[in-house]
């Protein structure tokens, strides 16, 4: 295990440049991404860091297509694609009050995440617990026409996570989906997982083992310790939180649906953000950024057309009334996955 402390000094300067470096590559067509998915095989990521969790509770089973690429060729490229009917993978995240924004024990803090305050979430809602994929997303495209974003100059399986996305595309995939964008008052309370004070999901320290990031000084990636991806990672390859949720800090920047605002003082009860604003919110920090971005309080203003190699999407769905039950990871259906290529 490889724990970092690093000051945070200029994290503004290093955010933007670090996703302003990332924007390199060539743009390619649907087709070309399609093709490129056929060259690397994908492996059983979610299994592999984690003895205790069950191939069959994992969200990769043993066996299953989306550990043979050439199965998801297959799948996903032959013949005529259908209105989705496939489920992604939800994880239910219980109604409950947390406090929002900058910890006791951190003193890298900015100006936008102050003052911490307390926000009640009054109803559950469901998040999806992986980022969306390159498989999913590709199959939202193929239905949809949509134009597939530009792809990196690194190579993807269908399990990394989706880049290149703007705010428009992540909101488009989700409401196509079933789901919205989360509140940025929903991802940091699924992020903190029922743990007030902690600098990171897990504790104060960050690790190598826990998640994917890129090195102390701009802007790159590095392999290290559990880390063992350059760039992205496939969804899943580092344990989850308390909630249940993979990858809610590094790999990529999740957006989220609120524009940026300074956090007011006194609680607030289900937050949703201003109706206008200069920039939308991402969270979360990805491969590229230096480990002090990756605290769970940072909050990145990023133009809603911008699209780099290390912004993708996560989503979110309400739940009825009447269907609310408290839900943990061993909870989600192993059929997930499944119907995501096969539209079962």
């Amino acid at each position: 295990m490889v724990p970092y402390r690093i000051s945070l000094v200029g994290v503004l300067g290093v955010i933007t440049t670090a996703l302003a470096c990332s924007i390199g590559g060539s743009s390619k067509h649907s087709s070309d991404a399609e093709r490129a998915l056929s060259v690397e095989h994908a492996t059983d990521p979610l299994t592999a860091h984690r003895p205790a969790v069950s191939r069959t509770n994992g969200l990769v089973p043993a066996g299953h297509p989306l550990t043979s690429m050439a199965g998801m060729q297959v799948l996903m490229l032959g013949g005529t694609v259908a209105q989705p009917s496939f489920e992604l993978p939800w994880v239910q995240i219980p109604a409950g009050t947390f406090h929002r924004g900058c910890v006791p024990a951190d003193n890298e803090c900015l100006g936008d995440e102050r003052p911490r305050h307390a926000v009640k979430l009054s109803r559950p809602f469901e998040l999806m617990a992986t980022e969306v994929t390159v498989a999913h997303y590709l199959r939202f495209a193929r239905v949809t026409q949509r134009s597939f974003p530009r792809q990196p100059d690194f190579k993807q399986t269908g399990v990394h996570p989706m880049v290149y996305l703007d705010w428009d595309d992540a909101t488009a995939f989700c409401e196509w989906s079933g789901g919205r964008l989360p509140t940025e008052a929903e991802w940091e309370y699924a992020a903190r997982a029922g743990h007030a004070d902690r600098i990171y999901g897990w504790g104060d320290e960050l690790s190598s083992d826990r998640a994917n990031f890129g090195t102390n000084v701009c802007c790159d990636g590095v392999v290290d310790g559990s880390d063992q991806w350059l760039k992205t990672a496939p969804v899943g390859s580092f344990p989850p939180n308390d909630f249940g949720i993979y990858d809610m800090i590094g790999n990529v920047w999740e957006w989220v649906a609120d524009w940026h605002a300074p956090y007011g003082v006194g609680p607030v009860v289900d937050p949703d953000g201003p109706e206008m604003g200069f920039g939308r919110v991402a969270r979360g920090g990805s491969w590229l950024n230096a480990p002090s971005v990756l605290r769970l309080s940072v909050r990145l203003t990023f133009d809603p057309n911008g699209q780099t190699s290390n912004i993708g999407t996560r989503c979110a769905r309400d739940v009825p009334t009447m269907l609310a039950y408290n839900s943990t990871a061993e909870d989600i259906p192993s059929r997930f996955i499944d119907g995501a290529l096969t539209g079962s």
